[in-house]
């Protein structure tokens, strides 16, 4: 009985084994399958991808071959420009020299004039210089008894006159 015991144990011990086992393959199986399926589905995306880069491929070719004969096109006829200008250059005729003195040189006298009319500027920039220099100073000083008119007033009210506040403004002025 004991030995009967023992093996309806070892039986039900292996049917559970074997249960186990079949649910684990079940899950491995599906487990497979899901990976099967998007691995297939992966291959057909790069597939898909391969064909479309093998497009892009062809139409790249065919813009490098069209560049590539509008290129040759214009270095043949830069090269017949070439050879054209350089029978131009055969077939020019010795050049005339002529001999000016200083007065006569354009570009002497052109530079004459030039450096009068920086001379004549540099007479006349200075007055533009105290004009702006006074715009600024005037200026500053509007906006400074703009700011300080309380303490105007204040001084006023102390009684202090007129003319020494104002000279207080001219010698900030002259400093």
């Amino acid at each position: 009985m004991a030995k009967i015991n023992d093996d309806w144990k070892d039986y039900n011990k292996g049917k559970t084994e074997l249960q186990n086992a079949r649910i684990t393959l079940e899950k491995e199986t599906k487990q497979a399958i899901e990976d099967i399926e998007s691995g297939e589905e992966e291959l057909a995306n790069g597939r898909k991808e391969y064909e479309k880069g093998l497009k892009d491929i062809e139409k790249v070719d065919e813009k490098y071959k069209k560049a590539k004969e509008e290129v040759e096109e214009e270095l043949e006829e830069a090269y017949v420009e070439l050879l054209d200008a350089e029978q131009e250059i055969k077939d020019l005729e010795d050049p005339e020299w002529y001999v000016l003195d200083r007065d006569s040189n354009m570009s002497y006298v052109s530079f004459e004039l030039n450096a009068d009319k920086v001379s004549a500027i540099s007479k006349v920039f200075p007055i533009f210089f105290y004009l702006v220099a006074g715009l600024v100073a005037l200026t500053t000083m509007t906006r400074m008894v703009e700011e300080e008119r309380t303490q105007i007033g204040i001084l006023k009210a102390l009684g202090y006159k007129k003319s020494i506040i104002i000279s207080k403004y001219i010698l900030y002025i002259i400093k």
